[in-house]
């Protein structure tokens, strides 16, 4: 799925690194716990939602959008994944009419080395047939997240953090629609 832009721009260039190694901590946190919850209320409303019903998801008094359920495929399919493999199981079972015969490069013709100076040295860069080129990873910054800690953060009642993750009471959807939410995100500076 696409991501949604559901706010403006957000400039973090004037922060200093240990308040951006913060936000990534946090963010990750509150990333990874609001992941679990919308998981889990999607589980709990399959049987609740019946397919072609579309219920508003009402928070603070503003529809935040609409809820629906798939009915699902009817049946699953098959695809080759590997044509090679599939043509050597057509073979060894006597489905002469279903393969061909082709040539198939060696194992060591596919080796990385091999193909590199056949590339680049031999063939001036020229891509053969059946090859690809994937270009190296580009660097990243990634967090590893302390779990426990981050449980802790749950555990200790962040009011602020909560205010993002729990559902509303369920007289919520009485507040007044012109009533304007509180911004969770705004109250912790972001």
């Amino acid at each position: 799925m696409a991501k949604k832009d559901i706010g403006t721009e957000i400039d973090l260039s004037d922060r200093s690194d240990d308040q951006l190694r913060q936000l990534v901590a946090v963010g990750t946190v509150i990333s990874t716990r609001a992941n679990d919850i919308v998981k889990e209320a999607k589980k709990s409303l399959m049987d609740r939602i019946e397919p072609g019903e579309h219920p508003q998801a009402v928070f603070g008094g503003v529809s935040l959008g609409e809820l629906t359920r798939t009915k699902g495929g009817n049946e699953g399919k098959y695809k080759v994944a590997d044509p090679v493999a599939f043509g050597a199981w057509l073979k060894k079972n006597g489905l002469d009419d279903y393969y061909e015969p082709m040539p198939v490069a060696t194992a060591d013709a596919c080796d990385a080395g091999w193909l590199r100076n056949l590339i680049e040295k031999d063939f001036e860069g020229e891509l053969p047939d059946g090859v690809t080129y994937s270009a190296p990873a580009a660097p990243q910054v990634k967090f590893s997240l302390d779990v426990e800690q981050a449980r802790r953060l749950f555990d200790s009642d962040p009011s602020a953090m909560m205010a993002l993750l729990e559902a509303p009471s369920d007289d919520a959807e009485t507040e007044e629609p012109d009533r304007k939410p509180a911004d969770p995100l705004a109250e912790l500076g972001l």
